[in-house]
């Protein structure tokens, strides 16, 4: 597995591919420990002693921190395949791995966003939110949303997709979740760049910059709400009940329930972004700083309490 992994990022990376014949025998760890005494040896001893230390580290805390030591002095990272192979070659993972991933076929998910006409009340007064919709094509059914106050950007639209691909996984919670993401997505806007290269993975068509549809059952939920002012949890809460009502499913609250799970058992390889590393692509990059002593600090918070933060996100 780590191999084939291997194999896929130097298609990508040319420093890489020099070394990517390294790669075909059939004694595979001899082959990955020829591959990284050639093209990373130096850092795969600094990755060591970051991930092997007492604070042990997870693969996705040395990924950032090696990140940035390379954006501190001009040079270009490694690819988040290469140091979580790294990783692995020190610790088995069993939750790594896209293994996990199975494309739905001839699904298409709509990733759109609409001005809705309910007034929500907030300190600045009383005004309509918008609602960004991640919808299935054919059956019209709401797989999640989000409620904002200006148009949506490109990290806010990659975390609605963020809750429509992970949070239906909370009755699959295992080291093995499967994703199943379309296999086209329309969008009204653009993602970010980091998903393209994940979207070809996953062999899903991505079509950015498209027009808006209209979302008839929306339309029919604002119907039966007309003249009534609610607060910004109040809104959630009813449209949660109407997409329940209606879909069998409710986005927002199977949302709490995963979030409040996260929270009591805190086991990483329950995190869909730990299992299926291709998701990480879809959360909004954030300032940190790493300490003298090797910390990585957030707006205060540890990186187990950031974990949390970034589920609930």
């Amino acid at each position: 597995m780590i191999r084939n992994r291997l194999r896929k990022a130097a298609e990508r990376h040319q420093l890489l591919s020099e070394q990517a014949p390294q790669l075909g025998g059939n004694r595979a760890l001899l082959e990955i420990a020829a591959f990284f005494s050639e093209v990373t040896s130096p850092l795969a001893e600094m990755i060591e002693a970051l991930y092997t230390s007492a604070l042990f580290r997870s693969a996705t805390t040395v990924e950032e921190i090696m990140r940035r030591m390379a954006q501190a002095v001009g040079g270009t990272p490694l690819p988040p395949e290469v140091v979580l192979c790294v990783c692995s070659t020190f610790v088995r993972l069993p939750s790594w791995s896209t293994l996990a991933v199975s494309r739905s076929p001839k699904t298409t998910w709509r990733l759109s966003w609409h001005q809705s006409t309910i007034p929500v009340l907030r300190v600045a007064g009383a005004t309509p939110p918008i609602v960004v919709l991640v919808t299935d094509e054919l059956t019209g059914k709401v797989l999640a949303f989000r409620c904002l106050q200006s148009p949506p950007t490109s990290a806010e639209l990659g975390l609605t997709l963020y809750d429509a691909l992970g949070d239906p996984q909370l009755g699959q919670l295992s080291l093995r979740p499967h994703l199943h993401p379309p296999a086209r997505l329309v969008i009204q806007g653009s993602l970010s760049a980091e998903m393209t290269p994940v979207a070809q993975e996953w062999g899903m068509e991505i079509r950015e910059g498209e027009q808006a549809g209209d979302s008839s059952f929306l339309r029919q939920w604002e119907a039966e709400l007309t003249g009534r002012l609610l607060d910004p949890v109040h809104y959630l809460q009813v449209f949660d009940r109407a997409c329940e009502r209606t879909f069998g499913y409710a986005p927002f609250l199977q949302k709490q329930r995963r979030a409040r799970w996260m929270g009591w058992h805190s086991r990483l390889e329950y995190d869909p972004a730990w299992s299926v590393a291709g998701l990480r692509s879809l959360l909004p990059s954030v300032v940190a700083q790493v300490r003298k002593d090797g910390i990585l600090e957030w707006q205060g918070w540890h990186p187990l309490l950031c974990l949390g933060r970034r589920i609930m996100s």
